[in-house]
């Protein structure tokens, strides 16, 4: 049951209070709700009173809305949610929060949030302008700035009004007169899919749900889901075999793959509980974020201490090279000993190409093995385990990263220990995997099974631009027509750019609606960003609190809001942003040959080099490649203007990667500005205050 109540409000206006009450509670009892409390039924009691005289005074206002229809406490779908008040009119809805109380920012946020829901997921939603309202007795009216969305309708951001002046801002709903009313029963059951982002979905998965309870596409959930039970089934085959086994999963960029190792990590892989996987990865503020946020959720749901609910989200979620340094002992035994924790019989390695080589291990831990051989030789040592590789490509952006073929050369050294589950793509190589095989030989003496179920390739990770990668791949490869087709394929994902930081902060704070988080991003080489305001330095990276920068809201000095501090490559990979403003650096720019120069700044000398490692090019390419695709609703890009008077940061090198961006589909401010001009303002024209303010600096 979607709603506990709906009607017309021309029947609503009429149908006596007790009665509505009462669909209300019972409702709230098929809801699985055993007890009402008197608080919610006396808030609900003065919520009808108050509704029931604001509409007669629509209906005397637009007698037309007494079709419109009418739903309370609308069940958002899948999502532990319901929305006060949703009126629906011609060709447009609104969503209203009631409130008993005074209003703070939060009710207001809260209000956008569910709009948002219903635009980008809610299908009957998503071409639909949808006006927000936040209600309280003797509230007074507060009006934000009004936000859109590209060609698929408008959001607009939340209105603070008082309970007698709804009726008149309802009006907003009549609509054009031809335009039509929106069939209720169709869109009270209308589809529903969220697509979370990570920190959500770690936290939802952690809480016991499972993919298909926080939805993504109707296909993709399926398939991730289907993965899931596949690899749950393998992990008790090798239990029950005492066998070693490792199973490589791949798939393209956004597809789901850290999603499918996260509800492996979170769901109990024996009947007696006893058992579960731990996931893994070396992204180290990916680590601590998604740990700081499950401390918090076990603490505010489990009202545990905060030394217990550390010690629960440390245990599901690890750091790989803290494992492996922690456990390997060598060579020097080959007998069964028992691992640190029953756990991690089940390892989940994100990322597991970006393991580190031999070269790598050795400074590090001064031990001359791979960390493929050495996690093989620990987890081997156990009476049985299985091993989850999620492998991906492109991605590789830092030194002594081993590759796929790594973990084929360890798996040939102990290939009587262990045997291999892959899909084709790991063993054929491909774009999903950057052309990566996890062996080099034709016929390697590993026992190896293929399964191309193992693959997974839909990408699931924008909620509008599904080919948001390939634009990303397009742009760094420097296919400007190839790239500009991709965009032409995205509209609803916005690419802005402005040669303006402040006018991109200004931009950002204007069209993010609700909790949508936004921030900024940009490549662990653009040291001249400190020209900018902004600070380069590896040594404050390293020490910042980058769960804050994610998790903090607004407000909080340390999160992404304040704009003050940007995520390099290597704090934003494997995690995402609403809204990201990229800030490009002197660190990739285009040649007179019309290609892109990698290049690192000489701080003594004061200037750049051409950087001629092959593999630091393929580093600096995929530290770009990283920031294009982390946003999930739209991004701007800012390109500096430059300075005449200093070498490193040269005018026309920043024009030219700017004239190139507009090229590749990018909307310049400048043309933003031309297109609102020649078009009329009305409601749905896009990003309205934004874009002119954005075009103005």
């Amino acid at each position: 049951m979607p709603a506990y109540f709906r009607s017309t409000i021309g029947d609503f206006v009429k149908t006596d209070q007790h009665a509505i009450l009462g669909r209300l509670s019972r409702g709230h009892q098929e809801d699985g709700f055993t007890a009402l409390l008197g608080e919610a039924t006396s808030a609900w009691w003065d919520s009808i009173d108050a509704l029931q005289h604001c509409f007669r005074a629509l209906v005397d206002l637009q007698p037309r809305s007494a079709m419109w229809e009418l739903l309370l406490e609308f069940n958002v779908p899948r999502m532990p949610q319901r929305i006060d008040v949703v009126v629906l009119g011609s060709e447009c809805l609104a969503v209203i929060e009631l409130k008993t109380t005074t209003l703070d920012r939060g009710a207001l946020e809260q209000a956008e949030d569910y709009a948002l829901g219903l635009h980008y997921f809610h299908k009957p939603s998503e071409r639909l302008e949808i006006f927000v309202f936040a209600v309280s007795l003797g509230t007074e009216g507060f009006t934000g700035p009004l936000t859109s969305s590209r060609d698929t309708g408008v959001v607009h951001s939340c209105k603070a009004v008082r309970i007698e002046d709804l009726a008149r801002e309802l009006l907003v709903l009549s609509g054009r007169p031809k335009n039509e009313l929106i069939d209720a029963n169709a869109w009270e059951h209308g589809i529903y899919f969220p697509v979370p982002g990570m920190v959500e979905a770690a936290v939802k998965l952690a809480s016991g749900l499972k993919v298909g309870d926080i939805a993504l596409a109707e296909a993709a959930e399926q398939v991730i889901e289907e993965l899931v039970e596949k690899l749950l089934t393998l992990a008790a085959r090798a239990r029950r075999d005492c066998r070693h086994v490792v199973c490589f999963v791949t798939g393209v960029p956004g597809a789901g793959k850290t999603l499918v190792g996260l509800s492996l990590a979170f769901r109990n892989l024996s009947s007696s509980g006893e058992l579960r996987a731990t996931f893994m990865s070396g992204n180290g503020p990916l680590v601590r974020v998604l740990q700081e946020a499950l401390i918090r959720d076990i603490r505010t749901r489990e009202r545990l201490r905060r030394a217990d609910a550390e010690r629960r989200a440390r245990t599901l979620i690890q750091n790989i090279h803290r494992f492996a340094r922690e456990n390997f002992h060598g060579d020097s035994t080959s007998e069964i000993v028992p691992l640190p924790d029953v756990y991690e019989r089940v390892l989940i390695f994100d990322e597991a190409q970006r393991a580190w080589n031999r070269e790598q291990n050795k400074r590090k831990f001064k031990r001359d093995i791979s960390e493929p051989s050495m996690l093989l030789e620990i987890m081997g040592k156990a009476e049985w385990a299985f091993i989850v590789a999620l492998v991906g490509g492109g991605q590789e952006i830092n030194d002594g990263e081993a590759g796929l073929s790594a973990w084929g050369q360890a798996l040939t050294e102990r290939n009587s220990k262990w045997s291999a589950i892959a899909s084709p793509v790991a063993i054929e190589g491909g774009a999903a995997v950057a052309g990566q095989r996890l062996f080099t030989a034709d016929h390697p003496m590993v026992h190896l099974d293929l399964d191309r179920d193992l693959h997974l390739n839909v990408s699931v990770r924008s909620l509008r631009a599904e080919k948001l990668a390939q634009w990303a791949n397009a742009v760094i490869s420097g296919d400007r027509n190839g790239a500009a087709g991709l965009k032409l394929e995205m509209p609803e994902f916005p690419i802005l750019i402005t040669r303006s930081l402040t006018a991109a902060r200004i931009y950002l704070s204007q069209i993010s609606l609700g909790t949508q988080r936004w921030g900024l991003i940009g490549s662990s080489g653009c040291m001249r960003l400190r020209a900018e305001g902004l600070e380069p330095s590896s040594d404050f990276h390293g020490t910042y609190r980058w769960d804050h920068w994610f998790l903090g809201p607004k407000g909080n000095l340390l999160s992404s809001y304040q704009a003050e501090v940007f995520a390099t490559d290597f704090e934003i990979q494997g995690l995402e942003l609403d809204w990201a403003c990229i800030c490009w650096g002197g660190d990739f720019v285009r040649s007179s040959l019309a290609n892109w120069i990698a290049r690192k700044l000489n701080q003594s000398k004061g200037k750049w080099s051409v950087i001629k490692s092959l593999e630091k090019i393929r580093f600096r390419t995929n530290a770009y490649r990283v920031l294009l695709t982390r946003s999930r609703i739209g991004t701007v890009i800012f390109v500096p203007t430059g300075d005449k008077k200093e070498p490193t940061r040269d005018p026309s090198e920043f024009d030219t990667i700017a004239e190139f961006l507009v090229q590749c589909g990018s909307e310049n401010a400048a043309s933003a500005r031309r297109s609102i001009k020649r078009a009329p303002l009305e409601r749905g024209s896009f990003l309205r205050r934004s874009t002119i303010a954005l075009a103005e600096t």
